[in-house]
């Protein structure tokens, strides 16, 4: 049968990417001389690579501590027969969501008297204990108990005579590790080991402490205390600047559909912005913008003026072209008019191009449906 469109995954590249990471992290030991432990964060569908493909590959590589954003992802884990550690880093208070992280067993994120309690409350229902990581708010102002002087009073009043929790971690989230400016990220590393140490001479258990992401990891390998959380690195697909030696993982695979010659004056696709000067013969791809074609996705910072330019040219310039061709046998063909849904036409004219012809498709995978299926090649 005749496959949509798919993303395959380039099982050299990712194992590339998941060696250099692992060697670059047993390079390092921390302060009691343990080795570095690496948190594979496995949120969003994996960063697109597809979460079963990456965690069964992680464990092959003895990666064995795995971290989401949602409770779902990591129930999504557990049904696929994962059975090791698993963070969840949103901290909640949703009846729902704490009785999952209670029932399976995985880690929760604390950070606030509220959180606390809720984890509390239910696994005395249960009767469990649960294992928690203390988030600090060291700037990022989403999660986290705020890194003030009185932090140790306030974890304090949070936890005290919460018999079913047990803290094995604490850690933070920088805000913009991945950009030239180091200062943000030099403040928030000592805003937390303030913190911390605070934490520790009132008697707090702080465990394991995990600030790195995958910027931070390439970037600030003085920060890398006991654990590091790496996710978007093991896609290779990382904008920081320096050089990591990763290799970008995973294309889009689909194929001509359909082709047509095309006369001079004709106008293809949407609002019919790309006019023919001259006649051409063309190929119709069966994939399209709800695959990832030609989505650049939010960018992690965004300068006024771009806002400015954004605003001013509509919702449209989300689904502006970024892929400008595509690889057929090794040959580039590029791409005219706008990418529909579901369908896009490339310049085909002198060429051999016959129907059922496979397209290869850079997207950023991150952006692709995760019902698209990912096939490891």
């Amino acid at each position: 049968g005749i496959l949509m469109s798919q993303i395959i995954i380039e099982e050299k590249k990712l194992e590339h990417n998941i060696e250099l990471i692992k060697e670059k992290a047993n390079a390092k030991v921390d302060d009691n001389g343990n080795p570095l432990k690496i948190i594979a964060v496995l949120k969003g569908n994996a960063y697109g690579i597809g979460v079963k493909i990456l965690a069964e590959k992680l464990l092959d590589y003895q990666i064995d501590f795995f971290a989401v954003s949602e409770v779902e992802e990591a129930v999504e884990l557990r049904k696929y027969g994962f059975t090791n550690d698993i963070l969840v880093l949103n901290s909640t208070c949703i009846l729902e969501e704490v009785e999952k992280i209670v029932a399976y067993n995985l880690v929760a994120t604390i950070d606030s008297e509220q959180s606390v309690k809720a984890l509390d409350d239910e696994a005395k229902k249960q009767s469990k204990i649960v294992r928690c990581h203390l988030k600090i708010d060291t700037g990022f102002c989403r999660f986290g108990f705020r890194a003030t002087e009185n932090i140790a009073e306030n974890v304090k009043k949070a936890i005290e005579n919460k018999k079913q929790i047990k803290i094995e971690g604490t850690y933070s989230h920088f805000q913009e590790s991945y950009s030239k400016e180091e200062k943000t990220t030099r403040q928030q590393f000592n805003i937390f080991l303030e913190a911390v140490s605070n934490l520790k001479k009132n008697n707090i258990e702080t465990g394991m402490l995990h600030i790195c992401n995958s910027s931070a990891f390439f970037k600030y390998p003085d920060m890398y205390l006991n654990a590091v959380r790496i996710g978007s690195a093991f896609s290779g697909r990382l904008q920081i600047g320096v050089p990591t030696g990763l290799q970008k993982v995973g294309y889009l695979e689909s194929q001509v559909c359909k082709i047509n010659d095309l006369k001079k004056g004709d106008k293809v696709g949407y609002s019919g912005t790309y006019q023919l000067k001259g006649n051409k013969k063309v190929a119709v791809v069966e994939a399209g913008y709800a695959d990832g074609i030609g989505l650049d996705g939010p960018k992690d910072s965004v300068r006024i003026i771009d806002k400015l330019r954004f605003l001013k040219k509509g919702i449209y310039s989300f689904f502006k072209d970024t892929t400008r061709y595509v690889i057929i046998n090794e040959e580039k063909y590029p791409i005219l008019g706008r990418i529909g849904m579901k369908n896009f036409v490339i310049d085909t004219t002198n060429r051999d191009i016959k129907i059922g012809d496979k397209v290869k498709i850079d997207v950023k995978l991150v952006l692709v449906n995760s019902n698209v299926e990912r096939i490891l090649r």
